[in-house]
């Protein structure tokens, strides 16, 4: 498979969604780092995929939290379509393997 696909607009932008879509939720500031993408460009991307109601976006405290939209109108087989791409995408398993979803414990040598 083409490992650069860019099926949504942008290479940088399809990434996002992807890693958005892979983690279930997420935040601008941890796809950025995990993706290695500037900052306001994940911010750009969030707005345009929201704006299209491909993903949901809620404030919690100061973080803006971003969800693939469950009220998107072919949500099942975008999710599908999602799981390939990823499968297919060296790139985004990379980063994806390297996400730590919970603390280290203390003490604990890295």
């Amino acid at each position: 498979m083409n490992e650069k696909l860019a099926m949504f607009g942008t290479r940088k932008q399809t990434i996002v969604l992807l890693l958005i879509s892979s983690l279930g939720e997420s935040f601008p500031r941890e796809l950025s780092r995990i993706s290695g993408i500037p900052y306001a460009t994940v911010v750009q991307t969030i707005d345009k995929f929201e704006e299209m109601s491909i993903l949901a976006a809620n404030t919690r405290g100061k973080e803006r939290r971003v969800r693939v939209n469950p009220r998107f109108f072919a949500i099942r087989e975008f999710e599908l379509l999602i799981v390939r791409l990823v499968e297919g995408d060296s790139e985004v398993q990379q980063m994806l393997e390297n996400v730590r979803m919970r603390p280290r414990k203390k003490g604990k040598a890295i």
